[in-house]
């Protein structure tokens, strides 16, 4: 049941100042109150508190002075200088709010008989009665170019979330037929994502934007197994860690960008004999704010109704995380730009990065991503020593601020709660930067980045073994593993005195940036006695990060390495040079 399923509103004491019937106002507190209840609305509490608040307000006749400034005191406690011209909170609570009723009553408005929405432009409420449940129609399939005159969001509902349902329905048919190998399956099937390919270098943001959203889309879906591989032939070659006897599918795609539309066009395959199971191309507008805005939507509805007709997945509508989301596209590529450079982290994408973050956070202040990344950006400023001594402190500051506005945008989502994490840590609040990494991998276990963030913070500060299980966890999860998985646990082996594994993890990692990778496989190298090898990582190390040579306590130390280890790795490396110095034999004695 959609939309313009509603009824007419049985009252809006929104528009109308006067307080609702006691009828009225005694089956909306029954409804509100069966709503807060249910599993299936899972929104966070401050959300809970903003729908009580306005509902009991407007049930009260007060609905036309609803303000964004009254909410901000009376629900989030600001104070007489809270300003909601320049503070964007309110609105971009309520909009999530008002998407995540909308999405609950699409995926169960036959099983209520009242519901609330709250319209755009406004913060008042009002209360529609459900007209009899009728069987829905087939569903259309959507022509490849928009009908003329179509709502704006109906015809610019892209892509990610759009793109993992249909490919959850279709591998729901599948495994109806997946003929079956015998063996036991220890887990569901498996879906590799590889990187969706851009025509040319305009589309490129875009390709890497709907390939990430889509594994972040499929991992939601209990049940299925997805893995990230840049390509096939990558997949080919790290395939090794799948069960026997599990269905495996592999989603491509490709983007083509013009002047004002954007063609996707994506591929559902079956791994061992390439057949295309599911082919579809589309057309959209390069509209960032309309084509994310249906996501949630689309999910919530199209997910639940594959839940209850193949059996497959278990979804709840309520789990879908509300993002805060970009209006501009500029500000959409500023952040898919960002987690390019995150890749390698090379100082020279460094200053335009940053430029282009800080251009968008104030073009699109409301989008959670962008303080998020900015937030990353200013880390990276003290821990690669791109700035001065004398500004790390208000680089630091300045990390903290931009980390706390990207939760405060979206506080149930793992990328912002990551930042906040990582300043938590770097500033050596080492309590809370845990505390808040554990409620990332709440939201989300199969993360394999939270697990290894926090698996490098507990090696760093001497918790070997509990970062040792933190990365074995992340690399079971992931199939494209980052370097500095193996650089994490390299530290984490050679701390709990197994330096046979520390050096076998330190080859693995060491094409980690920025020094760290080659120093570790030197520190490694230099505890077996492997004297030429260690040598040249480090002098490898020190052209990669000169600040090795100056300072190598100022080197670890950026990292939060703590002092036992660094008085370690710093005594492997300064036998090194001894041994160097003094012309002695390939092996150290």
């Amino acid at each position: 049941m959609g939309k313009g399923d509603l009824s007419p509103p049985v009252a809006d004491p929104g528009v109308s100042g006067e307080p609702a019937s006691s009828t009225l106002a005694h089956a909306v507190r029954e409804h509100l109150s069966a709503l807060l209840a249910d599993t299936h609305f899972q929104i966070s509490a401050r959300r809970k508190e903003i729908l009580s608040y306005i509902v009991e307000q407007t049930l009260e006749g007060k609905g036309p002075r609803l303000k964004g400034f009254e909410l901000a005191v009376a629900v989030l406690g600001r104070d007489e200088t809270f300003d909601p011209q320049t503070n964007t909170i309110i609105r971009v609570e309520v909009s999530k709010l008002r998407k995540e009723l909308e999405a609950y009553y699409e995926a169960s408005a036959a099983q209520h008989s009242l519901r609330i929405e709250i319209p755009r432009g406004r913060y008042a409420p009002v209360f529609h009665t459900m007209p009899s449940p009728a069987e829905d129609p087939p569903p259309k399939d959507e022509p490849l170019s928009p009908p003329k005159g179509a709502p704006l969001r109906r015809r610019l509902t892209l892509l990610g979330a759009t793109l993992a349902v249909v490919i959850c329905a279709v591998l729901g048919l599948m495994l109806l037929q997946h003929p079956s190998s015998g063996v036991v399956q220890a887990a569901g099937p498996v879906v590799i994502v590889t990187d969706f390919k851009a025509s040319d270098e305009d589309g490129a943001p875009i390709a890497t934007g709907l390939t990430n959203a889509l594994v972040s889309d499929l991992t939601r879906f209990d049940g299925l197994q997805v893995f990230y591989g840049r390509t096939p032939e990558e997949w080919s070659q790290n395939s090794s860690t799948l069960l026997s006897g599990v269905p495996v599918f592999m989603v491509t795609g490709n983007v083509d960008r013009g002047e004002t539309h954007m063609r996707t066009s994506a591929r559902l395959l079956d791994y061992s004999t390439g057949r295309v199971i599911w082919s579809r191309s589309f057309l959209r507008p390069i509209d960032v704010a309309a084509m994310l805005d249906v996501q949630d939507e689309i999910t919530a509805d199209i997910a639940s109704k594959l839940a209850q007709t193949y059996g497959l997945i278990s979804y709840n509508a309520g789990q879908q995380i509300a993002r805060g989301r970009p209006t501009s596209m500029f500000a959409y590529e500023c952040v898919q730009k960002a987690f390019q450079y995150r890749i390698t982290f090379s100082s020279e994408l460094y200053p335009s990065m940053r430029a282009c973050l800080e251009r968008a956070s104030r073009q699109d202040p409301g989008y959670a991503d962008v303080w998020t990344m900015l937030a990353f950006a200013h880390l990276d400023a003290v821990r690669l020593h791109h700035v001065a001594p004398e500004l790390v402190q208000s680089e630091m500051d300045a990390a903290l601020a931009t980390a706390l506005q990207g939760v405060e945008l979206g506080p149930e989502r793992v990328r912002p709660l990551q930042a906040l994490a990582a300043v938590r840590f770097m500033r050596g609040d080492y309590a809370e930067a845990e505390r808040v990494q554990k409620r990332a991998i709440e939201l989300n276990p199969n993360n394999p980045e939270s697990l290894a963030q926090l698996g490098w913070r507990f090696a760093v500060r001497g918790r070997s073994e509990e970062a040792i299980h933190l990365l074995q966890s992340a690399i079971q999860h992931g199939l494209i593993i980052p370097s500095w998985y193996h650089t994490t646990l390299a530290v984490a082996y050679l701390d709990r005195d197994t330096p046979d594994l520390a050096y076998d993890e330190a080859k693995r990692g060491q094409g980690f940036c920025c020094g760290l990778g080659k120093a570790m496989l030197a520190v490694t190298a230099a505890e077996k006695g492997r004297r030429d090898e260690a040598y040249a990582m480090l002098e490898a190390a020190k052209a990669e990060a000169p600040m090795l040579s100056r300072n190598p306590h100022a080197f670890w130390s950026a990292w939060n390495v703590n002092e036992a280890l660094i008085a370690r790795f710093n005594a492997s490396l300064e036998r090194l040079s001894d041994e160097t110095h003094k012309g002695g034999s390939s092996e150290i004695r």
